[in-house]
């Protein structure tokens, strides 16, 4: 099954955190941060797939975010939606969420 997650609903911390609710605590690694006016897309690589999660640019310089650091990308269940495939004529796959 393939789930779909906005990356502005994905938030990043540097290690495991007790006491929240948000159960889905994913351990994964920085792949790539991109910055653009106040915002920092940051890509990291979990077990199996890839996340970016769209936080501010000063979060990711507070927490010493850069390729390679270990965070755990953490992701609400109610924001997680399961993708639907499509098939164009070509026979080639995308997988589309609805916003």
């Amino acid at each position: 099954m393939r789930v779909l997650i906005k990356s502005t609903e994905v938030s990043l911390a540097t290690g495991p955190l007790a006491g929240i609710s948000i159960r889905n605590q994913l351990p994964g690694q920085v792949t790539s941060i991109g910055t653009g006016g106040a915002m920092a897309a940051v890509k990291v690589s979990v077990e199996g797939a890839e996340l970016t999660a769209a936080i501010i640019k000063e979060a990711a310089a507070d927490s010493h975010l850069e390729v390679g650091s270990s965070v755990m990308a953490l992701v609400k269940s109610t924001e997680i939606s399961r993708s639907r495939r499509l098939q164009d004529e070509q026979g080639s796959e995308d997988f589309v969420k609805k916003v």
